[in-house]
């Protein structure tokens, strides 16, 4: 009977945690979407909250959030081709478009398309969209061939990078920006995670082979600076935090995600991480994040 009191005790606190900004643990955002690749929080039309979601990586679709769910989608208009989705701590929207062999990155203000598509002004030839984030006026984009992490102004000059031929970067996938600016990307061929400057510069390598993190996919930080990274093998969760004698890596779950390929801080809004899951296609707040 205390057992069971404790347990019911427990449950409430943590709801009483979540009610502040993030939203119940299970809670859905979503299910049956076609191959979600992304989902990240936005402001909508009407300047309300809301989520785009990447499909098959050449959909996106927008949808209204309602006591933390989404009910129904509907197309981004202007988005065909799309490669790659992101939203900023303004909760401003961008998409990366590839049309007629070339990059584009259109913004999105309130749900609606500021201007025409601009040019990503690459430094040469770069295929395979991997990964896109925003904040603090930059854009950083994570490719697959050759593998190089790249980074943008809004609009769409290119500042710097990592570009082909580093070493050390193999497969660079998921890419997450921390409040100053710093970016952390997963490389699943390391297995590795890089933490790299916001000025393009590598700073670490965190080598997680002896983590048991073998496939380093979606990666988010939230507000207090915890880095989270999703195992696409295990498809469990781990929490990492920076030190600048190393990391300490927890695993504050065991809950295992169906192929989870993609994490997303609501920086905008403040109502929890977003993960999503290849395989069911669904989109739900993260269980082991409490606000």
């Amino acid at each position: 009977m205390i057992r069971r009191l404790c347990s019911i005790a427990l449950t409430i606190l943590l709801g009483a945690c979540l009610t502040g900004g993030a939203l119940a643990a299970e809670q859905l955002v979503s299910t049956g979407n076609q191959l979600p690749r992304a989902a990240v929080t936005a402001t909508l039309e009407g300047g309300r909250d809301g989520i785009a979601l990447l499909e098959s990586r050449t959909r996106v679709k927008v949808g209204f959030l309602e006591g933390g769910a989404v009910k129904s989608w509907n197309a981004l208009s202007g988005s065909e081709g799309a490669v790659g989705i992101a939203s900023d701590e303004t909760g401003l929207l961008f998409v990366v478009l590839h049309l007629e062999g070339e990059l584009w990155l259109k913004e999105y203000r309130g749900g609606v398309a500021d201007g025409d598509a601009l040019h990503l002004d690459t430094p040469g030839a770069y295929r395979g969209v991997a990964g896109v984030a925003a904040g603090s006026g930059i854009i950083w984009v994570t490719f697959k061939d050759p593998a190089a992490v790249l980074l943008f102004a809004y609009d769409g000059e290119y500042l710097s990078g990592i570009t082909k031929g580093n070493e050390i970067l193999k497969s660079p996938l998921g890419v997450a920006l921390g409040g100053d600016g710093t970016g952390y990307v997963t490389d699943p061929m390391g297995p590795s995670l890089l933490r790299i400057s916001n000025n393009g510069e590598l700073e670490v390598a965190y080598d997680l082979g002896d983590t048991g993190i073998t496939r380093p996919t979606g990666v988010a930080v939230d507000e207090w600076g915890y880095v989270w990274v999703t195992d696409g093998i295990s498809g469990r969760v781990a929490r990492l935090e920076y030190y600048e004698s190393g990391w300490d890596l927890f695993w504050p779950g065991n809950r295992k995600y169906k192929d989870p390929v993609h994490l997303h801080y609501d920086a905008a809004f403040g109502k929890g991480i977003l993960l999503v899951e290849g395989r069911s296609g669904a989109v739900r707040w993260l269980e082991e994040y409490v606000k």
